[in-house]
């Protein structure tokens, strides 16, 4: 999932770039921030919260905020 999340952060990143002028500017702001959580394969589950800067953050005891948004988040799907 950390491998995912990267990679949905760095093709963030390019799709904005993408989108500027000359001058690095833009008339309409194509950021975005995603969540994307599941599982691949054997590995444990996971949820990550990636930015429109590329970076990302995952759930842990040291991210108790993140838990209860992701919850609340994947809760409103169902």
């Amino acid at each position: 999932m950390s491998e995912a999340a990267s990679y949905l952060g760095h093709i963030s990143v390019e799709k904005q770039k993408q989108h500027l002028n000359a001058e690095g500017q833009s008339a309409f702001n194509f950021t975005a921030t995603f969540i994307i959580a599941g599982q691949i394969g054997d590995e444990p589950h996971g949820a990550y919260m990636v930015y429109a800067e590329g970076n990302s953050i995952t759930t842990s005891a040291n991210t108790p905020f993140f838990c209860k948004l992701a919850k609340v988040n994947t809760a409103n799907l169902f």
